[in-house]
Order: structure tokens, then C-alpha cells, then sequence
């Protein structure tokens, strides 16, 4: 839900290229912040909710009313017409797209169109999920541009600017520096900072199985013992940004070897941990733990059948389309592969004529 919230407060441009051979936007279609650039980041002063327990738990609410500052209205159970607009958009959404697609359920046992939709063992008819974002892309933008008769002909993108054209200077907006920190949104977690000076084991610390060290955290020995708060996109743990408790920034945080080299998510990097302590699957700071991964499934595909046989495929999916990612554009400017510093030895300074061991 988070992610959600962080990705509805960014702009969102149209696609350059799809995958799907033949799929084009229509001439009319866009987003909000297409038509009407002021409405990048800006900040909703209200925001209904249905009762979901993802919507109403802690950390979402804190999202929504410390980070953006809005009011979250969940409204009644069980009565889908207090939000009227937002549920006649997801009717539409359904059935101009979801219904028509290969695998459709229906909505009853009875319902001809899970017969019809029923791929019948052909998984190539079955949509990928780079497939089914194109596919949403590509409709709500549409949507976006179509006439409508209840705007008096004309589009919601058209209703739009003419609204921002005239109340715009009254539009809240987020501040320079919640942009530059969106990833905030996302709920801290503390960490305690490791090190030895003695041995020479430098400032790090440990987060879900990886070390994380930066150029500030690795020369502050004094910071040894103190927790931090991290934050952390979900999506990609490669690096992380620290703060201290005050609220001073210590910067980003790089993974080190070998969790630094693919982009993976949390939910990933949990099953690989798992199946690393069953000694199912072994990688070193020279391999690739994503790489390790699907190597393991590969071997293991056919040989058993699995409870968490949707979940699993999933995850193989992401890693999939992960190690897709790092071989088609680079990582970040730290994705060379760095070598492991050796401890740094106690050396003895002379002052004077005594001697001191820092």
C-alpha cells in the first residue's frame, strides 16, 4: 500500500516502448501529470479509504498523516457506494481489460466466461506481469483521454487543466525535500552500528543478512553501539539511506558483496536466506545470490510438487526479470564489484617521547 502511495505522489509519463508487438496508446491518452505538470508531487488533502486491513495499519496511516499530511477517511464496511466514483473506475477497469483476459475466473462457477477464458493448459496464452503492467498502463491512460458523457463531452484529462488552470496556486504540493527524500514514506527500521576498532573491523551494519557500509558510516568509529534508522525501498535493497536518531542524514548505504550486484526485493532476499539455511542453495561474495537462486529452481523444477507453488513461481519471476535488468543497464555508479578491504592494524604513534596505540 505504501509503495502504492509513493508511486500515485511521483509523475508518470507514457511508455516509450511496450512488449506486447501492436499495443500504442490512443492519440488522446496520458496522465495527470502530463496535462498538467504542477500536479507532480502534489499532496491530496483528504484521502477515502475502504477498510482493508493493509489500508488501516499503523504504518500506512503514518504515511499518509505525518509524511503527505492528509486526513484518511475509511468510511463505512461493507458500502462500496461512499466512494461511487473510485468503484464505477475499477467496473470499468474490469470490464474493458481484467474480464477479457486469458485465465478469467468469472464471478460464479456457473459464469460462461470462465469457460471461455480458460487457457486449457496453453501457458502461452497465460499474461506475464511486465504484460499486465503494459496492458494497465496502456487502458487507464486511455481512459484518461476518452470522452465521457457525464463531463459534457469531454475528457477527464481535459476537465483536469481546466481545473488546475483556475485553482492551481491553491494546489498543496510536497516540499524539495520530501521529493529528494521520497523513499521516507517508508517505515524506518533501527539497526545498531557494528565495528571494532581494536580488530580493525570497520563501522557497518546489519540488515535482513547483508552488511551495509558508506563513505561517512565507515570513517564514524565514534558511532560503534549507536542505533540508526534506516530507510529502505522494498523493492530494491541494494542500498539503503541512514539517519541518526536526531535526524542527521549519514547517507547511502551500499550492500556489500554479493547482495550489491542484482536488484532484489525483500520478499526475495527472505526465500534466499531461507533456503541458504536448509543448505538448498549455496552462493559465496563471488556469485550472484539471485543467479544462485535460479540456477536452484531450475534444477528443482518437476521434481516435486509445492503448497506454495503460486508464491514460488512469483519469486522466480522476479528474480527473472531482476537479472534481466542488470545485464540491460547498469546499476548504480558503485555496481563495480569492490574488493574487500582488509582490517586495519593498530599502529603506534610517537609523541614526544612516549609512545600511544591508536
Amino acid at each position: 500500500v505504501i509503495r502504492t502511495l509513493q508511486a500515485a505522489l511521483q509523475p508518470r509519463h507514457r511508455r516509450t516502448t511496450f512488449s506486447i508487438n501492436g499495443l500504442a496508446y490512443d492519440p488522446n491518452a496520458g496522465f495527470a501529470s502530463q496535462a498538467a505538470p504542477s500536479l507532480s508531487y502534489a499532496a491530496w488533502q483528504w484521502l477515502r479509504l475502504d477498510n482493508a486491513r493493509a489500508n488501516l495499519a499503523g504504518d500506512t496511516l503514518s504515511a499518509l498523516t505525518e509524511f503527505i499530511g492528509c486526513s484518511v477517511d475509511a468510511g463505512p464496511v461493507a458500502q462500496p457506494n461512499q466512494r461511487p466514483h473510485i468503484e464505477r473506475f475499477f467496473r470499468t477497469i474490469a470490464e474493458t481489460l481484467s474480464h477479457r483476459l486469458p485465465g478469467f475466473t468469472g464471478n460464479s462457477l456457473g459464469d460462461v466466461r470462465r469457460r471461455l477464458a480458460d487457457p486449457g493448459g496453453d501457458t502461452e496464452l497465460l499474461v506475464t506481469f511486465e504484460e499486465l503492467e503494459e496492458l494497465l498502463d496502456v487502458t487507464i491512460a486511455n481512459y484518461n483521454g476518452s470522452v465521457h458523457s457525464a463531463l459534457g463531452g469531454r475528457s477527464p484529462l481535459e476537465v483536469l487543466k481546466n481545473w488546475v488552470h483556475r485553482h492551481g496556486p491553491r494546489l498543496r504540493q510536497l516540499s524539495e525535500f520530501q521529493r529528494r527524500h521520497l523513499y521516507m514514506i517508508q517505515p524506518p527500521y533501527e539497526c545498531i552500528v557494528r565495528g571494532n576498532k581494536a580488530t580493525g573491523r570497520r563501522p557497518h551494519v546489519n540488515f535482513y543478512g547483508a552488511r551495509y557500509s558508506g563513505n561517512v558510516l565507515t570513517h564514524a568509529g565514534k558511532l560503534i553501539g549507536t542505533r540508526i534508522l534506516i530507510y529502505f525501498d522494498p523493492l530494491d535493497l541494494r542500498s539503503v539511506q541512514a539517519f541518526l536518531p536526531n535526524g542527521a542524514e549519514l547517507g547511502a548505504l551500499q550492500a556489500n558483496a554479493p547482495w550489491h550486484r542484482t536488484i532484489h526485493s525483500l520478499r526475495l532476499r527472505r526465500e534466499i536466506l531461507r533456503l541458504k539455511r536448509l543448505k538448498e542453495v549455496t552462493y559465496s561474495e563471488a556469485t550472484d545470490p539471485v543467479a544462485a537462486y535460479l540456477e536452484y529452481k531450475r534444477t528443482r523444477k518437476g521434481k516435486r510438487s509445492s503448497k506454495r507453488k503460486g508464491q514460488q513461481s512469483h519469486r522466480v519471476a522476479e528474480a527473472h526479470r531482476a537479472l534481466q535488468q542488470s545485464t540491460s543497464q547498469p546499476i548504480s555508479g558503485n555496481d563495480e564489484p569492490r574488493a574487500k578491504s582488509p582490517p586495519a592494524k593498530p599502529r603506534t604513534l610517537v609523541i614526544g617521547d612516549k609512545a600511544q596505540t591508536s
